[in-house]
């Protein structure tokens, strides 16, 4: 951490403990705001009226050192950070970025500096704002496994799991004495697990795998190697999805240890209890979504007219393109086989700068025919593709369902030449 950032960062802490004896002495004649700067370039201001839990405004200037600390913090490299620094990110996040519902620095005055508890806690902040926000709530949740398809990778036993969290807990066999290369979904029952049909996204921090032999089989410990574990969900929102790929490709023996040899250890009942065999960490971060993001900057438009010119299958009526409650001018006198692409003004069509795709509901072409020739009777629309970059995450999203519809089509009185509905998941992520 530089010298600038440490000196704004010590200064905003100097600003909370003056507010905090104000605070212990009932000081209503103190100043009501002080400001952490530095020459007035400061990348970290502070003010505060009242406590702390009460700072009216907590604001980061993005002056480019910041932002680096933001993603030191993110990946977890906490080198140069204390337990009050990492409070004050967290301040600055939860009153900027507050999405969750978390307003108090969470710490007490007598913390250790070398407790970073806070800085983990920043770095689950700054994970769960990457989260879109229709799937900041999860429904219909399941488990899928794989095991290994190598020789010797099934097992005898039975294999479960557990899904866990401040959410609650879902307790469930997975397979009974599967064969090498198995591989299955299991539903997750909702009501029965958390006693709701959805739970936040960060409900579920905590995956283990089971196994349980019986008294028929025998005690004898067989291991069994795991390919793949995931999660997969749909958000409460329509048209999302939410997906946890985090331990695909783990390849890892596991099983349960016994007590006792060869047939000594049916003497140990605690050889037939249903044993933990590995845990797993299950973290925001680790979550993927389809679409990635809901709000999205820099769209644009390709559309292609088909047929031949052989066939009179361009135009000179005058099209114009209704995307939700935006409409876009494509022009008029298009050839057969032509292609138009360009970008869209969000804010001449919308009158903002983002976009959310749930409004995008339906998209439609209008044929104003009074331009076109005698013997413009129609054209036929090959497709449509649209294009954006999403406005929170570095991902790309594009909108493909109607780049193939090759159809004939022709001015229509008081209704579009064409029509079509769009839902969330026809946006997809691209590269």
């Amino acid at each position: 951490m530089n010298q600038k950032s440490l000196y704004v960062l010590l200064s905003t802490l100097l600003c909370l403990q003056q507010v905090s004896s104000r605070v212990a002495a009932r000081d209503d004649a103190a100043p009501a705001s002080c400001c952490a700067s530095s020459n007035g370039a400061s990348n970290l201001v502070a003010r505060a009226d009242g406590d702390v839990d009460d700072c009216q405004e907590l604001e980061m200037y993005d002056a480019g050192t910041d932002r680096e600390e933001l993603q030191r913090v993110e990946s977890g490299n906490f080198d140069g950070f204390t337990a009050i620094t990492c409070s004050i990110i967290v301040a600055f996040l939860t009153r900027n970025n507050n999405p969750w519902g978390v307003t108090s620095l969470g710490r007490r005055a007598d913390t250790d500096e070398t407790d970073l508890s806070e800085c983990h806690r920043a770095q689950d902040v700054l994970k769960k704002m990457k989260i879109p926000e229709p799937c900041r709530k999860i429904k219909e949740i399941e488990f899928g496994f794989t095991l290994s398809n190598d020789w010797w990778s099934g097992t005898n036993d039975d294999i479960g799991a557990t899904i866990s969290g401040p959410a609650g807990k879902a307790e469930f066999v997975i397979t009974e004495q599967p064969s090498r290369g198995e591989s299955k979904w299991v539903p997750v029952n909702m009501q029965e697990s958390f006693k709701s049909d959805s739970i936040d996204i960060t409900g579920i921090n905590n995956l283990t795998l089971t196994a349980e032999t019986f008294f028929l089989r025998g005690t004898a410990e067989d291991q069994f190697k795991v390919q793949d574990i995931r999660l997969r969900a749909k958000c409460a929102d329509p048209g999302f999805e939410a997906r946890n790929n985090q331990y695909v490709g783990i390849n890892a023996w596991y099983g349960r240890p016994q007590k006792g040899w060869w047939i000594f250890g049916n003497f140990y009942p605690s050889n037939f209890d249903r044993q933990t065999v590995a845990t797993f960490q299950v973290v925001p971060g680790d979550w993927s979504f389809a679409p990635p993001c809901n709000i999205i900057k820099d769209l644009t438009y390709e559309f292609t007219l088909g047929g031949t010119s052989l066939n009179g299958d361009g135009t000179g009526d005058t099209l114009t393109l209704v995307l939700g409650e935006g409409k876009i001018n494509l022009g008029s006198s298009f050839d057969a086989g032509s292609s138009k692409k360009d970008n869209i003004d969000l804010k001449a069509a919308f009158n903002k700068d983002t976009v959310d795709i749930r409004d995008l509901k339906a998209v439609s072409i209008n044929d104003d025919d009074s331009t076109a020739g005698t013997f413009d009777k129609g054209w036929k629309f090959q497709g449509l593709t649209l294009s954006a970059t999403c406005a929170d995450v570095p991902k790309k999203v594009q909108m493909r369902k109607f780049a193939a519809e090759n159809k004939d089509v022709s001015h229509k009185d008081g209704e579009p030449a064409w029509s079509g509905t769009i839902s969330p998941a026809d946006w997809l992520e691209v590269a």
